[in-house]
């Protein structure tokens, strides 16, 4: 659900100054938050982007297919949230050789990353 995908970003986002291993690298989804704020409450914004390329915000009782690797599907990092969605299917090749084949059909990649993470600095006692 988008109440799912919300508690894995703000998850993500709980480590010392926001970064870390835990932090979601999604395409197709992109947030703002805050290093500074307390744990929990860090996340601002989280968008996802429609198969129209349209970025909406992001609905907490909608239903959302998304395409996790084992890993964090099953809970790796501590990402309770992701491990409690719904397992559509538990096949397919690994990340790595997917990867792998992408970089060998589309090298050199020439494509410039869209930024889909960023932080806001808010003022001291807020």
């Amino acid at each position: 659900t988008g109440k799912q995908l919300f508690e894995a970003v703000e998850h993500g986002v709980s480590d010392v100054d926001g970064i870390g291993p835990r932090m979601i690298q999604a395409s197709g989804l992109r947030y703002t938050y805050s290093p500074t704020a307390p744990v929990g409450h860090r996340v601002r914004s989280v968008e996802v982007q429609d198969k129209n390329g349209k970025w909406k915000p992001l609905e907490y009782n909608k239903v959302y297919v998304a395409a996790v690797g084992a890993f964090l599907a099953s809970g790796g990092d501590d990402h309770k949230a992701l491990a409690g969605g719904i397992q559509i299917s538990n096949s397919g090749p690994l990340v790595a050789d997917v990867l792998k084949a992408y970089l060998k059909k589309k090298s050199p990649i020439s494509q410039t990353p869209q930024p889909r993470i960023s932080t806001v600095k808010e003022p001291s006692g807020e």
